[in-house]
């Protein structure tokens, strides 16, 4: 439809004759034909496909753009220029939704059916909005999302769950206990490891002589089994 729009259909039908070879318009005649043909083949092969929906509408673009370059157009009247660009970009609306992929059937329905057709301006736009809710919705149900933030991350098992806050890298503080997985700290000085400072008092409440006592708690979520912390307390006594 869009050849026979440009004035062209005649070299698809061979109802445009070729001139005599030694005819001036001979050279024009022939690159012309094999031009158009060889565009057409192109544009009823596009598919979207694997592309994304901008991807695969330049691919059309392109050769929609060759195609103006080999025609010439001659109006007797104003509305004559204005009725033929509008049933051409109808024609090329029809096109790019007929090679949109299955899961634009929706879209491409409610498009086709709009009376008069939209600008393939405004059809692109509605298509490339449906895409990014479609990637959008996907993406939450897929897995492997990222979402921008903190997150909540659950270790232990049974009832005695820990939730531990993980911040952003940039958040974390310089100085971190790889131990108890506390600020302030490493593991080199960690009371839970080596016990608290003779010189220690303790909070208001504290008991004295604290050291290190594991609780069922602490137990189930330390990185260490029972037979390594005996190991570790060995050493630490004999030092």
């Amino acid at each position: 439809m869009y050849i026979r729009g440009h004035g062209k259909m005649g070299y698809l039908t061979s109802e445009k004759k070729a001139p005599a070879v030694d005819d001036p318009n001979y050279a024009i005649w022939d690159a012309e034909n094999s031009m158009i043909f060889e565009l057409t083949l192109k544009l009823g092969e596009i598919q979207q496909g694997e592309d994304n929906v901008i991807k695969y509408f330049n691919s059309l673009k392109r050769i929609w753009q060759d195609l103006d370059l080999v025609n010439t157009y001659e109006w007797k009247s104003v509305e004559d220029g204005l009725h033929h660009k509008k049933t051409m970009e109808d024609n090329r609306i029809f096109k790019f939704l007929a090679g949109l992929n299955v899961e634009f059937d929706e879209v491409r329905g409610r498009n086709i059916g709009r009376q008069p057709l939209p600008s393939i301006g405004e059809v692109l736009s509605e298509v490339r909005r449906e895409e990014s809710r479609r990637n959008v919705m996907l993406g939450k149900k897929g897995p492997g999302v990222a979402i921008e933030g903190s997150s909540l991350v659950t270790t232990g098992g049974g009832c005695n769950k820990v939730v531990a806050f993980q911040r952003k890298s940039d958040e974390r503080p310089r100085i971190w206990c790889d131990f108890c997985n506390k600020p302030r700290h490493t593991r080199e000085n960690c009371w839970k490891i080596h016990g608290e400072p003779a010189n220690w008092k303790g909070k208001i409440g504290d008991k004295p002589g604290r050291t290190i006592i594991l609780t069922t708690n602490e137990a189930e979520t330390s990185p260490f089994t029972n037979e390594q912390m005996e190991h570790l307390l060995a050493l630490l006594k004999s030092t």
